[in-house]
């Protein structure tokens, strides 16, 4: 009995040790099947292409969306294979989620730098932005469908992005310029010669830069200074002003540019005349006969040669001249109407009469003309007078005539002799009427003359001499021509007596120069 039981527990030992060696093989077996978790992708960011956001692997099988393009959240369910199981232990189908986010929209490309044409340009690129997408503009605070501009300049482009599905929603500034052209420097202008009424331009005028002092009337050194605009830089990318040197010449005059006459074999005038003064001369300033040469006589409208000398050099001989009512009212009472047959001629019809006829208001209306022409238009016909009397005294100073004072482009008389302007009576300072030498207005004749200026052409007295101009007041004056013997003479003659209405002894008396002329 007691080996029987003792034979069982043996037995029963043996099967119980066999059972818990099969039970941990079977456990050991499982152990070894545990299945990691599937991994899941981080940090993707749409692109455009497929990604992949969760892995196949041995021990699970996968279903539900394991990659995608679009930005999203996406599920995926992992399912175990036949025995295994999950860390935890568990064998039941896990679900995952992984997602692709939304990418920024890189728009570094959108802005475009470009150089100044003087056209509209875009400040953005021509590239389409992505499907879904859209992008509003602003241009430094405005909107615009499009932004654009045309000056040189920095520009702060803000972009309103609304991303759809794949990009994110943004408003970024960003910055596009339109750099300055270069351009050339100006050259200034070689071999200017000033003829004193033209503004002779030195450096001309361009695109891209302005000038300052690049033109001037009378010759002498100039410095301009020249400055790019904001949409342009000099060629060597610098924008300061440049200072140019120019110049213009004095011309060359078209007169006989006497300024003193050769008195060396002068004689005093052996005829007895009644003129205060009187000088007899070649055209080369070689004075004959002389009597009082430098006596200050009234010289009345023997004044308008020089007004016609200017008028013939400033004024073109088609350009057209009117007579105001100022002119007409400083001539009276001494403006017939005859005189002045036109209220609107040519320059040249209008000089050629005021020589022959004296007219008063056109030697006015020339003298005004010649200002304007001159200096520039004042405002005021009496201002533009003002201006005349001054190119006048400037001529006189150019050609040497140093003692004579004009206060009249006419003649005509000053305050106390005539009506006149307030204005135009106290210019003349007390002055009776302009006053000169026989010197002087020699000079005047001789370059006048030179120059081709206007004259009356009259041809007077008995040895049928050309008279030049003459002037009348309480005494008569007359500038002359005479052929004697082969040789040509100027005669001025100033204040002889006025002893008829009709006048005539300044004709005698230079017939009495020319007699003598004969027999010398």
């Amino acid at each position: 009995m007691s080996g029987f039981v003792r034979k069982n527990a043996f037995q029963w030992a043996v099967a119980v040790g066999a059972l818990a060696l099969c039970a941990g093989l079977f456990f050991a077996a499982y152990a070894l099947a545990e299945v990691p978790m599937p991994a899941i992708a981080s940090g993707l960011t749409y692109n455009g292409s497929a990604q992949e956001g969760v892995s196949e692997a041995e021990g699970y099988t996968l279903s539900g969306q394991v990659d995608a393009t679009n930005a999203g959240e996406y599920t995926v369910t992992a399912t175990l294979r036949e025995g295994r199981h999950w860390p935890d232990g568990s064998i039941e189908p896990k679900r995952v989620t992984w997602e692709i986010d939304k990418a920024s929209l890189d728009v570094s490309a959108f802005t475009v730098d470009s150089t100044f044409t003087g056209e509209e340009q875009s400040l953005v690129s021509t590239q389409e932005v992505p499907e879904g997408v859209s992008v509003s503009y602003g241009v430094n605070g405005v909107e615009s469908e499009r932004p654009t501009a045309t000056n040189a300049g920095s520009y702060e482009v803000t972009m309103t992005v609304e991303g759809g599905g794949n990009y994110k929603d943004a408003t970024i500034v960003c910055e596009a310029k339109i750099a300055p052209a270069p351009i050339a420097a100006p050259e200034p202008v070689s071999g200017l010669v000033a003829d004193g009424k033209t503004s002779q331009v030195g450096v001309p005028e361009g695109d891209g830069y302005t000038v300052e002092d690049g033109s001037a009337v009378e010759p002498g050194e100039y410095v301009a200074v020249v400055t790019p605009d904001a949409n342009h830089v000099w060629e060597d990318g610098s924008s300061s002003p440049l200072q140019i040197a120019w110049s213009v010449g004095a011309p060359e005059v078209p007169w006989g540019n006497l300024v003193t006459l050769n008195y060396d074999s002068a004689v005093d005038l052996p005829v007895s005349l009644s003129a205060y003064g009187v000088l007899v001369a070649t055209a080369d300033g070689t004075v004959v006969a002389q009597k009082n040469p430098y006596t200050r006589c009234e010289i009345a409208s023997t004044t308008k040669l020089l007004t016609c000398w200017l008028a013939s050099e400033y004024l073109d001989d088609d350009s057209q001249v009117s007579l105001s009512s100022y002119d007409t009212q400083i001539a009276e009472p001494f403006d017939s109407p005859e005189n002045q047959p036109w209220h609107t001629a040519s320059a040249a019809k209008i000089e050629a009469q005021c020589m022959l006829t004296s007219s008063n208001p056109y030697a006015h209306a020339l003298a005004r003309y010649v200002a304007r022409a001159r200096y520039g238009a004042s405002g005021t016909d009496w201002g533009d007078m003002t201006n005349a009397l001054r190119a006048m005294d400037e001529r006189a100073t150019e050609i040497g005539m140093s003692n004579t004072s004009f206060v009249s482009p006419s003649g005509l008389f000053g305050p106390g002799n005539g009506v006149f302007t307030s204005g135009f009576s106290s210019f003349s300072g007390g002055m009776k009427n302009n006053q000169s030498t026989a010197n002087d207005m020699m000079l005047l004749t001789l370059n006048a003359a030179a120059a081709d200026a206007p004259i009356s052409g009259q041809k007077l007295g008995s040895n049928d001499f050309t008279c030049i101009k003459t002037g009348t007041n309480e005494r008569e004056s007359m500038l002359a021509k005479a052929n004697v013997n082969g040789e040509t003479y100027y005669i001025v003659l100033l204040a002889a007596d006025h002893t008829s209405a009709t006048g005539g002894t300044d004709v005698r008396e230079i017939d009495h120069i020319i007699d003598w002329l004969e027999t010398r």
